[in-house]
């Protein structure tokens, strides 16, 4: 055994409950009165080395503290304290020897990545991969594969009844859930990107549930906000799996209400962490001119809950005043029926010229694309984050939503960057006032650098893996 004797200056700047942490992480602690200058020594097992130098924690401890703004163990654990950098070395030392699976609905957005289901897997694999030993399942449509050398196994279920209606689809394919899962015991945790991807596990036991993540991703409540119509049936699932998961995981405070108001769940269970916006969109001071044509953006998949149609009002609206405008759709096609009466209304009132389509982009592309715009709208009714709308106002773009939106509104915080408008009309004349009046637009934009700083990804990242890996504590 090797021993790692700590300078006495470092021991002085230790408090107990770091000194603690340190007997977790090497097992065994000796201190040795030498007078009035007691000597650490740290007693270090044949497996911890490998450790200790991946995550440069000898150097930490044998040095002066402050070098951990400089060293790679700062870099990793986010942090400049000795105490939660020595956790987050004994943290990761101990996830990385559980087995994990994830569950999933959606594939990983590498390059179609609009849809906020497909961000979230894209994050959760690039994190996970490298923390514990990664298992993914996805349920497949299309016969899509995926790859990863860092993940330990990949599989597919699919659908055996593949109806139109995701409700019924979700209901009458109970049977791919328990493919997908039947297998349980082999994991320490099971991570589910839907709520719905529990569906039908009453029976597994106790055994099954003491293991379970879910990201709810829209429940009832929230389906009915957007005008949907959720069969009993299915809310009788939501309500199972909510009884029985172990840790909820939700993206605002709002749902986390409706959770408890609706499903009388255990508040305790229920952990909220803001999403993230992707590094790749960064923040822009902005200035409005009276160029020839005025550029909006609107991100977010075509479909009823984020009630697309109505912008074909709203250009409508806009294409009465003096100004010319075009209108940039970041989009993925979900409802194919709701696009298809989308591409007519929009034929029929002849705008199909102003309207580009930009279906299934990357961030990279997306960041881009936003720098080149002027405002950034949506026409959605119920959002659980928003995360289209907080990706254009991180940008920097003046942003005009529906007063409905009660979670991107609590988000936002009064930041004077985003308008919630109260109607449609309130909306075309705000967008119009903004371009007449260069100050109030140059105002806007300033203050959303504050947006920009709030939802950061690494954040988001540091928080869902504290998350997962506290599972059973």
């Amino acid at each position: 055994m090797e021993s790692l004797v700590i300078d006495n200056h470092i021991i002085e700047r230790l408090s107990d409950d770091e000194k603690d942490l340190l007997e977790v992480l090497y097992r065994k602690k000796d201190v040795y009165e030498n007078g009035s200058n007691p000597e650490f020594s740290v007693l270090i097992t044949e497996t911890v080395p490998v450790e200790i130098q991946r995550f440069n924690l000898v150097y930490v401890l044998s040095e002066d503290t402050s070098v951990i703004e400089s060293n790679n163990l700062r870099r990793l654990s986010g942090t400049n304290s000795v105490k939660e950098a020595i956790e987050y070395a004994t943290l990761d030392y101990i996830n990385r020897k559980k087995n994990v699976l994830l569950y999933l609905g959606k594939f990983p957005g590498y390059g179609f990545d609009i849809d906020g289901g497909s961000i979230l897997a894209r994050q959760l694999i690039n994190s996970l991969k490298i923390r514990c030993n990664l298992s993914v399942c996805f349920i497949r449509k299309n016969k899509e594969t995926f790859f990863d050398g860092e993940v330990c196994e990949v599989r597919y279920v699919t659908y055996k009844d593949p109806w139109d209606n995701k409700f019924t689809r979700r209901l009458k394919n109970l049977d791919t859930n328990y493919e997908a899962l039947k297998n349980f015991d082999k994991y320490d945790v099971i991570i589910a990107g839907h709520i719905s991807k529990l569906f039908g596990m009453q029976s597994a036991g106790k055994d099954f549930w003491k293991k379970t993540i879910i990201f709810p991703m829209f429940c009832t409540s929230s389906y009915e906000k957007a005008g949907e119509i959720v069969p009993k049936e299915y809310t009788i699932q939501e309500q199972i799996v909510i009884e029985n998961v172990k840790k909820i995981i939700t993206p605002s405070n709002d749902e986390k209400l409706d959770l408890i108001n609706d499903y009388q769940c255990d508040e305790s269970k229920i952990m909220v962490i803001n999403r993230g916006i992707s590094p790749l969109i960064q923040y822009k001071k902005r200035k409005i001119t009276k160029k020839k044509s005025i550029k909006l953006i609107c991100i977010g998949t075509i479909k009823k809950q984020k009630n697309t149609k109505m912008i074909l009002e709203l250009f409508q609206q806009l294409m009465q005043s003096e100004y010319e405008f075009e209108l940039h759709l970041v989009t993925t096609i979900q409802e194919r029926e709701y696009y298809a009466e989308f591409c007519k209304l929009m034929k029929d009132k002849g705008l199909s010229e102003y309207i580009k389509f930009h279906i299934s982009i990357s961030q990279e592309n997306l960041a881009k694309l936003l720098d080149e715009m002027d405002i950034n709208i949506s026409m959605s009714s119920w959002e659980t984050f928003g995360r289209g709308i907080f990706e254009g106002a991180s940008a920097g773009l003046p942003t005009i939503v529906f007063d409905v939106l009660k979670t991107v509104k609590e988000l936002s915080d009064k930041n004077k960057g985003i308008y919630f408008a109260n109607s449609l009309s309130d909306m075309s004349e705000m967008i119009v006032r903004l371009i007449r009046n260069p100050d109030k637009y140059r105002e806007m934009s300033d203050a959303l650098s504050i947006i920009s700083k709030k939802f950061s990804y690494k954040s988001e990242q540091n928080l869902l893996m504290q998350a997962i890996f506290s599972l059973g504590e």
